[in-house]
């Protein structure tokens, strides 16, 4: 239902707009469709990190034992939280039902909590 209420507020939007407008905010309507089809497709399949666009490729080496001392493991490739509470920050900012005028945007902004 809110999908079809958004949906006939952005049609309602696009007759008052001219030209040039309504291309714009299709253009606009377009790329935020592909970042909640892919928030969506992501959270379904139950992948965290695909949900926030990173990638985990975590790598742990050791730990190593010369001689009775023993080394690692060394962890590579980790994601910082930083990064993570960045990018999570923008796609919640992007996905957000008040600035993305797909109709599932608030489907996306639940799924990215």
């Amino acid at each position: 239902r809110i999908r079809l209420k958004r949906e006939a507020a952005f049609e309602a939007d696009l007759k008052k707009m001219n030209e040039e407008q309504k291309k714009k905010a299709q253009q606009q309507k377009k790329k935020d469709a592909k970042i909640v089809n892919r928030i969506l497709k992501a959270s379904k399949s139950g992948k965290h990190y695909a949900v926030l666009g990173i990638r985990n490729f975590e790598l742990q080496l050791g730990p190593y034992y010369v001689f009775n001392f023993s080394i690692g493991p060394l962890v590579l490739f980790r994601v910082k939280t930083k990064a993570i509470k960045r990018v999570y920050r923008n796609l919640a900012r992007t996905v957000h039902p008040d600035k993305n005028k797909d109709g599932r945007a608030e489907e996306a902004s639940h799924a990215l909590e």
